[in-house]
């Protein structure tokens, strides 16, 4: 006979019924139970999770970790959410004052950039917090040195469009 761990509430020590243990499988959950459903898996296939993805499944994982990254990024991030609001009106910002469309690709970069260090900033500080909620010293220059970047990516496209409008003006 197999002993059942039961676990109580903190709250009212009452008990609560043991959880089974499921493995999530795939991307897609049960919305009735909200929960992966469980199913048996053969030796090989366990044998192939350990393996790297190759050719399209690797893409196809690429993309939802992106995805789920970008969705992370939105909901968790201020800063992110106003930059990429930023470089969508930036779009047609840059196709109306350049007559090249190179040069409003090159704005439209400027922009982008911004928000690419502002998810790798995002990354280190969530690093950082992960490793312990203590102040170090490293913590507070890794973190400070992450802001910089934003800082000097913001300065950069400030720079880059500032030359594209004091040349669009004289032309």
């Amino acid at each position: 006979m197999s002993q059942v761990k039961v676990e109580t509430t903190w709250q009212t020590g009452a008990q609560k019924p043991p959880r089974k243990r499921t493995r999530f499988t795939g991307f897609f959950c049960s919305a009735k139970q909200g929960r992966v459903p469980e199913r048996q898996e053969t030796k090989k296939q366990i044998a192939m999770a350990n393996q790297p993805l190759k050719g399209w499944a690797r893409l196809v994982a690429a993309y939802h970790n992106s995805r789920a990254g970008f969705l992370d990024a939105w909901q968790g991030e201020e800063a992110f959410r106003l930059e990429i609001i930023v470089f969508l009106v930036s779009i047609p910002a840059a196709l109306c004052l350049t007559p090249n469309l190179f040069q409003a690709a090159l704005l439209m970069a400027s922009v982008l950039f911004i928000v690419i260090v502002e998810v790798l900033n995002s990354a280190i500080e969530n690093v950082v917090d992960r490793i312990g909620p203590e102040r170090h010293e490293l913590s507070r220059k890794a973190k400070g040195l992450g802001s910089l970047a934003v800082l000097l990516a913001a300065l950069l496209a400030g720079v880059i469009w500032i030359a594209a409008i004091v040349q669009a003006a004289t032309a």
